[in-house]
């Protein structure tokens, strides 16, 4: 009875008390290093803003599962409390600059992040590797059904988990990414959303992880890196 009063709290502080713009323009704090895993950035937010919309779908699960499904339900707390504690356990120090978080390549990169928790989230729920899912070379048919695990859902959690942050990816793109469209990104800007979109498809429709990790790989990640000029590791 005591998880109400707590997912109230928690949702006060990500949507009322706690928008990301209403920070000071510049301080430091402590959190982890969340990166996309292909994307080279030395920028802080994206990591910050990441961290945030970890505990935001984490919070967002539990209220959906609060009366429906006590057992998942508490599993997604432990999860947001596990998120919190990466703030608090964290020793590297972010500078956080929260007048650049309207940034493109801020936006860009926690795009990145997000899709790289659908990726991790879905292949999670078919019993499949994190590593395997970011790893385009997978993608071919005789590597990936030698470490396939299951071909349907066996983790509904992370089933879930993948839905909302394919539809939260949706959701960024086009509350902040599009309006950073111009006559020269104009085309992969839309191929961007056009990818975004499939993978939120094909994510609700339980598509083969192979088919989702085409999409990320192949349609996704390109035009952003084309669109948001982003630089790739080596």
């Amino acid at each position: 009875m005591i998880m109400k009063p707590i997912v109230s709290i928690l949702f006060f502080l990500v949507f009322a008390g706690f928008q990301p713009h209403g920070l000071l323009p510049g301080f430091n704090c402590f959190f982890p290093m969340v990166y996309a895993h292909i994307f080279i950035s030395g920028d802080d937010n994206s990591s910050f803003l990441t961290l945030l919309e970890r505990i935001r779908v984490e919070a967002l699960l539990i209220n959906n599962t609060l009366y429906t499904n006590t057992t998942a339900s508490q599993q997604h707390m432990l999860q947001l409390l596990d998120r919190i504690g990466d703030i608090g356990d964290s020793e590297n120090e972010f500078n956080i600059k929260s007048l650049q978080f309207k940034n493109s390549t801020v936006n860009a990169l926690l795009l990145a992040n997000l899709v790289d928790e659908v990726l991790t989230n879905y292949g999670g729920s078919y019993g499949i590797l994190p590593h395997i899912m970011l790893n385009m070379s997978y993608i071919a048919p005789d590597l990936y059904d030698k470490i396939t695990k299951s071909s349907s859902i066996v983790d509904t959690n992370k089933y879930q988990t993948s839905k909302e942050y394919a539809k939260r990816a949706n959701d960024l793109f086009d509350i902040s990414l599009r309006a950073f469209g111009n006559k020269d990104n104009g085309h992969t800007m839309n191929k961007l959303g056009e990818g975004l979109a499939d993978l939120k498809y094909s994510i609700y429709n339980k598509t083969a992880p192979i088919k989702v990790m085409e999409i990320v790989h192949m349609k996704i990640h390109p035009n952003l890196q084309t669109t948001f000029d982003l630089k790739l590791k080596q």
